[in-house]
């Protein structure tokens, strides 16, 4: 009995650590990855919709979203239990380098599982329209719950990589090899951790901003015509896109609003030209002269 509880909570918590992570790499992607999680939302209720007709759309509704809320929570803990097999982590890995390849393997997974489905479906008589809908939504949201946790792998790598390039018997002179060619390169997405990493192995203080200092940012939604020109985020250096809310730091540089609070409750300086960002004009005002 002790056993089967403690195997119990261990299930639990390894359920809430799944979906806590899921929640956090979910923020990172892109604005279409997460355009495409409404979609696969929206898509739930049409199903519901189509059910309906048979069955009453209130409960055909309610069962829509206990499906999608079962799938979504077993399915994140499966890919973070069988994540931890080497053999499954070289899989992904792999995946991640070839977008085409994951695609192609998640879409013909699911036109499997969907055949067969249908056929069941049919057999029972059961509304094939509603049917469609709901597995595509399903597939758009397990897409979603890989996409994200290919985006920790990534992260993960890069950082291990980076402080072992940074940290490893290379000593001083390795860091400063490594400041030298990330100034000499176009930066990418990948770099923003190499120099997190670079930042890490230089121990000075770094405070983080007062609370109310980050609230009073300025936060201002992007148009159509401020992205004339590819605009990044100031932290996580992905594209910045039609519709996103951006806060800009006194230095005039910006970023999604979430990466930039993100930033800001950890290090009190902006991750472009590091100047402080507090309560003191006085920092800000230097860079207005300048």
């Amino acid at each position: 009995m002790e056993v089967v509880g403690r195997s119990s909570v261990a299930a639990v918590g390894t359920t809430l650590d799944g979906l806590r992570k899921l929640k956090r790499n979910l923020g990172h992607l892109q604005t279409n990855e997460q355009i495409a999680g409404a979609t696969g939302m929206g898509l739930i209720w049409l199903g519901a919709l189509f059910h309906g007709r048979k069955a009453g759309f209130v409960k055909s509704t309610i069962s829509s979203g206990l499906i999608t809320l079962v799938w979504v929570v077993v399915f994140t803990v499966a890919v973070e239990m069988v994540a931890s097999s080497r053999i499954t982590v070289g899989l992904l890995r792999a995946l991640q380098q070839d977008r085409h390849l994951l695609e192609e393997l998640v879409i013909g997974v699911f036109s499997i599982v969907l055949v067969i489905v249908s056929l069941v479906k049919m057999l029972l008589r059961v509304s094939l329209i509603g049917l469609a809908l709901q597995m595509a939504a399903l597939f758009i949201v397990s897409a979603l719950i890989l996409a994200a946790k290919m985006y920790e792998l990534r992260l993960d790598d890069i950082r291990r990589r980076g402080i072992q390039d940074v940290g490893g018997t290379q000593g001083q002179e390795g860091y400063y090899a490594a400041v030298q060619a990330l100034q000499h390169r176009d930066l990418t997405p990948e770099d923003y951790t190499i120099l997190q990493a670079l930042d890490e192995f230089v121990v000075r203080p770094n405070l983080a901003s007062p609370p109310e200092v980050i609230k009073a940012l300025p936060t201002h939604v992007l148009t159509t015509r401020e992205l004339k020109k590819p605009m990044q985020c100031c932290v996580c250096l992905f594209d910045l896109a039609e519709g996103d809310t951006v806060k800009i730091i006194p230095c005039f540089h910006q970023g999604h609003n979430a990466c930039v609070d993100a930033w800001l409750t950890i290090k009190g300086v902006c991750p472009i030209c590091n100047i402080t960002v507090s309560a003191d004009e006085e920092d800000f005002d230097s860079v207005e002269s300048e």
